[in-house]
Order: C-alpha cells, then sequence, then structure tokens
C-alpha cells in the first residue's frame, strides 16, 4: 500500500522489508474502537472514522503472523478456518487444478477446518459464468484433497442474475456433500487464460496454462486431475459417457496432422469425432458473431480402455506435418473433459424420442 501511494504520487520506490508468514483480514462491523487494538504486536488496525450504525463495515484490521505464532493459533484452536482460494482474482476466473493437500495437513488433529474458496468467472463466448458442471469439478477435485468445505469466493454470485433462480440452488445444493457430488456430471478444464494473457503464470502453485503455440516436429504437454472414479462407476452401469476435447487452434485437418496422446497412449481416429470450429456464425447469445478462436474440436470418446485416472491425468500434443502454404503454428487452445453420468443403472432421461 505504501508503494502504491509513492507510485500515484509520482515519487521515488523505497525498498520495504518483505513479511514471511500468514497475513489476515478482520473486518469490524457494527462495532465500537477499542483503542488498545493498536497497540497489539503484528496488529494494524485501519478505522474508516464513519457515523457508527448496525451491521455497517466501520473499519478493519490486518493480522500479520510469523509462521510458528501461527502455528500456535492453530494449534491452540484460534483459527476457526483457512481458505486454500482457486484464483488470486476474480478477473482470473475459475482454477479447479489447486493444490490443498498442504492446508489439509496443516490443519489435521487441530479445530482448525480447510475450506477451497473457489471464483467462478468464465468469460466464454455463451458463458459469463462457469457452469454447474465446472463447479462440481472443482468441487469434487478439492474433497478428494481431504478439505472440509467449499466456498464461493465471488464478492457477488449472481450467475443467471438476481434473483437466484433454480440453477444457481441446484449448483449449491451439492456443494456440500462430496458423496453426491460423486455421480454429478462434471466438466474438468486445463486452465486457460483469458486474452492470453500470461502475467498470472508467475504465481506459485501455477500450472502451465493455455493457450500454447506448437510448431511443426514438436509437442506440448498438460494436465488436470479428477476426483472421479471412473472405472468403479462403469461396472455398476453409471458412466453415460466421457469425452476429452482437444481444440486446437489453426488447423486445417485435411493436411495437418496431429498426435495426441493421453497417459502415454496414442488416442486412435477410431474413437475421434473432429467438430469444425472454422467461422461458424452464431446467435445473439454470443460475444463475438462466429465461434472462436478458428479451428477444430477434437473430442475423443473415451471407452474402458483410455478410462481417466483418479488423480492426475496428462495429455501430449505433437504436431507430426504443418502446411508450409500457412502462416503460424497451429495451438493448443483448450482442454476440457467432459464426464455425464446416469441417475441409476439403466436410465436415461429421455428414453422414448416420440
Amino acid at each position: 500500500f505504501d508503494l502504491h501511494l509513492l507510485a500515484i504520487l509520482d515519487r521515488p520506490l523505497v525498498e520495504l522489508p518483505t513479511r514471511q508468514g500468514f497475513t489476515l483480514m478482520l473486518n469490524l462491523i457494527g462495532c465500537r474502537l477499542n483503542p488498545e487494538w493498536q497497540g497489539l504486536a503484528g496488529i494494524q488496525c485501519w478505522w474508516y472514522g464513519k457515523s457508527w450504525r448496525e451491521n455497517r463495515k466501520l473499519g478493519h484490521i490486518n493480522i500479520h503472523a510469523r509462521d510458528p505464532d501461527f502455528l500456535v493459533q492453530v494449534s491452540e484452536n484460534l483459527v476457526d478456518g483457512l481458505f486454500c482460494e482457486g484464483s488470486y482474482t476474480e478477473d482470473e476466473g475459475i482454477v479447479q487444478d489447486v493444490d490443498c493437500t498442504r492446508v489439509v495437513k496443516f490443519t489435521r488433529g487441530t479445530g482448525t477446518r480447510a475450506y477451497f474458496s473457489m471464483h467462478n468467472g468464465l468469460g466464454r463466448q455463451f458463458a459469463r459464468w462457469a457452469t454447474p458442471e465446472m463447479v462440481w469439478a472443482g468441487a469434487a477435485t478439492a474433497y478428494d484433497q481431504g478439505v472440509d468445505g467449499v466456498a464461493m469466493a465471488d464478492h457477488l454470485w449472481t450467475p443467471q442474475g438476481w434473483p437466484w433462480t433454480a440453477q444457481e440452488y441446484d449448483t449449491l445444493r451439492l456443494l456440500p456433500h462430496p458423496e453426491l457430488l460423486a455421480t454429478a456430471d462434471k466438466l474438468y478444464m486445463v486452465r486457460t487464460r483469458k486474452e492470453r494473457d500470461t502475467s498470472m503464470d508467475w504465481l506459485p502453485d501455477r500450472t502451465q496454462g493455455l493457450p500454447q503455440e506448437i510448431a511443426e516436429g514438436a509437442s506440448t504437454e498438460v494436465s488436470f486431475p479428477m476426483a472421479d472414479d471412473i472405472e468403479h462407476w462403469r461396472k455398476l452401469g453409471r458412466v453415460r459417457s466421457v469425452v476429452l476435447r482437444v481444440r486446437l487452434g489453426g488447423i486445417v485437418p485435411t493436411v495437418d496432422r496431429v498426435r495426441v496422446e493421453f497417459n502415454g497412449e496414442v488416442l486412435p481416429d477410431s474413437i475421434l469425432q473432429k467438430v469444425d470450429m472454422t467461422y461458424r456464425l452464431v446467435g445473439q447469445d454470443s460475444l463475438s458473431h462466429s465461434i472462436g478462436p478458428y479451428g477444430y474440436g477434437y473430442d475423443y470418446h473415451l471407452g474402458p480402455e483410455f478410462t481417466p485416472r483418479k488423480g492426475r491425468n496428462r495429455l501430449k500434443v505433437t504436431v507430426l506435418k504443418r502446411d508450409r502454404d500457412i502462416k503460424g503454428n497451429l495451438s493448443l487452445d483448450r482442454v476440457d473433459c467432459r464426464v455425464a453420468y446416469r441417475r441409476h443403472r439403466h436410465f436415461e432421461e429421455r428414453p422414448i424420442e416420440y
């Protein structure tokens, strides 16, 4: 904050000491100022000088603690909960691939709970917010690591506007129940940057994001976690489909050749459906008049022989041949894996069509 003020005032920046440890913020709502707060070690109290009113935010306290101090506070049950935040800002949007294991391990055996908090921004052509299937996938991944609960991190979560619709209630209804999420439809995603923005890639715990360009003869690899035990549910007849979509930008399938490997196995053309996304005009509910980026979706319908793993799944894309008369490289733009379930064995939502 000090550096921010110096920059605004066009004053020389100074080197400030880096604090190691944890910083928490406590909002002061509807309370009275206690002068003793200013004298406590590791605490900064910011009182706004507003007139008092019930439920009004009147200030906040920043609490800084070194690691040993914080360990004592957790062990003595002075901290109710720790949150693993999926993304650093609302603008960055939904990130499903977050390592919560250290916080889970840190809180085990104490009265402190570990939570996963998830931003829901998506910013795609047809969806400003993450779909229920994306939210359920992120929550299931966190529960698979042992968290105690899941929270929405956005300050105003209204995907369909206000008041909430049935979709919002249906989305939230499953979040406290890992056993119900186990057979909820899910859409797992490799982290995708917005508008090719790389500014967040340096932050800790970041998997390499998309899109990535791939030159002829080169490869790129990405990965995503999965919480589902698909092999188990397949034996019970509950899995309707598993589709891995590899979205390639700038590809001309008649002349360009790519090889897609999933968990070390080359995916054959026999399970591939190519979806043309080159200048596809779309309706008014889209942010642009055509689907972008131009290219193809390579949809692999994964049967038992290519079942995704419970845990980390790895994808490798190699450009075997690129038409030399076309400028630019191919790009790996997005990777999604959609898992759809039946409500129970032999159950179809619409058993007849007429």
